[in-house]
């Protein structure tokens, strides 16, 4: 490949990775891109960021959303967590869905009326964030764009193993006042390409007839374009159902922390991991599932998990081939499971149970020298294709 502008991006929200530890959803992927951008900065490939700051690129909001850059691109890389959610309708609440592709159109225009070969690097940490998504929907109207993927899974014990050991380092009190503690969603609903499609109106400000950032006096909230988002499927993945069994019973103390189909949280949901590390750290077990069809798949849950001393039970077929799954005890294949695990085990059994997991993961995962290296491998490859 010739040298070319390659430009980390996110689509929805901006965000400044500082190079503080647990403060982002996908800090493991910023770091692993931080390091790459700083180990070869003297590459014939110059190196930027849009919609989000590196310590390495640092960005203030004066520049952080210059259009300039994107219209260079030769690469776009995009850190990518939950996107399949921004494409069903009625699935993200308005204010912020109306925000975030208000945001997603301004790249698309750019990159439209600046076409030229780019690839397109998905780094992602959900299963529902295909390249068919990305290319046949969120940049289906830009032309000459080549998708490529690395995904969370290609590393031993999952990417996510680089939140396992900055959990540890913060030395938290990990003293067991809760039975059980879930922190996420709901995946009750899924995208389908097949499924039935609802216009969105997507509205922004205008004063004179000219889009403006903020609305101030005198403007006028419009729609601004119409995006089509697909029906949510049911997707059969039982998290709600389960989830809500256990929010249900008395007998099960927890702290559900997030955004749920059926029940309110405990706690709030904080993007910023820090500030629910408490919570979790007093709860004795979680439960980790996959979608339906991604059994074979680890999640962050499970490393976050360990962080925390809490033992990840998993649901069903989840890691069917025991790539961290220690044997068939952790496994739950009802509701009645999971109450009989949480009320019966005692904790010094718990603390036993807990250490041989915690063994078996240690003799699975690598030191985070390994994970870059891998990383800066992989991108490497992509680059240069």
């Amino acid at each position: 490949m010739e040298c070319g502008k390659v430009v980390v991006t996110r689509l929805r929200s901006t965000e400044y990775y500082k190079g503080e530890p647990l403060n982002h959803i996908v800090d493991s992927h910023y770091h692993l891109l931080n390091n790459f951008i700083e180990k070869y900065d003297t590459w014939p490939h110059s190196f930027d960021t849009y919609n989000c700051s590196l310590p390495s690129r640092e960005k203030k909001r004066t520049n952080v959303r210059d259009l300039n850059i994107l219209k260079e691109s030769d690469v776009l890389i995009i850190p990518s967590e939950a996107e399949f959610a921004y494409n069903i309708y009625g699935r993200i609440q308005n204010l912020l869905m109306g925000r975030s592709w208000g945001n997603v159109e301004y790249m698309r225009e750019i990159l439209r009326d600046n076409p030229k070969p780019r690839k397109v690097i998905l780094f992602t940490s959900d299963k529902a964030d295909t390249i068919e998504l990305y290319r046949d929907k969120v940049f289906k109207d830009v032309p000459n764009l080549t998708f490529y993927q690395i995904d969370e899974s290609e590393f031993p014990g999952g990417v996510h193993h680089l939140k396992y050991i900055n959990i540890k380092k913060q030395n938290l009190d990990t003293t067991k006042k809760t039975d059980f503690g879930y922190w996420g969603t709901s995946k009750k609903f899924k995208i389908d390409s097949t499924s039935e499609m609802r216009d969105y109106h997507v509205k922004d400000y205008y004063k004179d007839g000219k889009i403006v950032k903020y609305g101030t006096a005198g403007c006028e909230l419009k729609t601004r374009f119409i995006e089509p988002l697909y029906v949510g499927k049911e997707s059969k993945d039982e998290r709600h159902l389960i989830l809500k069994e256990i929010y249900k019973d008395e007998s099960i103390s927890n702290n559900l922390i997030g955004y749920f189909d059926g029940f309110q949280y405990t706690h709030k949901f904080d993007k910023n991991m820090t500030n629910i590390l408490p919570h979790l750290s007093e709860c004795k077990f979680t439960l980790c599932f996959n979608w339906p069809g991604q059994e074979e798949h680890l999640t962050s849950r499970y490393n976050e998990a360990l962080g925390c001393d809490i033992i990840p039970l998993v649901w069903q077929n989840y890691d069917c081939n025991n790539q961290l799954v220690l044997d068939d005890r952790q496994r739950m294949f009802s509701f009645e499971d999971i109450k009989k695990c949480l009320t019966s085990t005692s904790e010094s059994v718990r603390l036993q149970w807990l250490n041989s997991i915690q063994e078996k993961y240690l003799s699975v995962t690598k030191p985070i020298e390994y994970y870059e290296e891998s990383f800066n491998q992989k991108l490497m490859k992509i680059l240069n294709d």
